[in-house]
């Protein structure tokens, strides 16, 4: 396993524990979490279907990404290594990362417990 594969693998571990807080950014579909001074952004371009990792310095610069489309395997890396992610475990990613941002899990039993007191 390469670095960013055991990267993206903890992130998303470390996020379904609720260990990581993720933010919303100004993007539609893009996620910010800050680990110590590094950040990590995950994002999703609807309209290329494109699933991209980031990895930011303290200023914000991009230091590594990998990006796959739908139901594809990819590896850019800014670094020249090469290994291959798929597009299922960049959405795993993003798709925890949305429901920490948008307080989805709580919102949902909110709404439940709402629900459960009408009469």
């Amino acid at each position: 396993m390469g670095k960013m594969t055991g990267i993206l693998n903890k992130l998303t571990a470390r996020s379904r524990d609720g260990k990581i807080i993720w933010r919303d950014t100004v993007g539609k579909q893009k996620f910010l979490a800050m680990l110590g001074e590094t950040g990590v952004a995950i994002d999703f371009n609807s309209a290329t279907g494109v699933y991209e990792l980031q990895i930011l310095d303290k200023r914000g610069r991009l230091i590594d990404s990998v990006s796959a489309g739908t139901g594809g395997f990819a590896r850019l890396s800014l670094s020249g290594s090469e290994e291959r992610v798929t597009s299922g475990a960049l959405k795993d990613l993003h798709d925890v990362a949305r429901r920490s941002a948008r307080n989805i899990d709580a919102t949902l039993d909110e709404l439940a417990s709402h629900l459960d007191a009408i009469v």
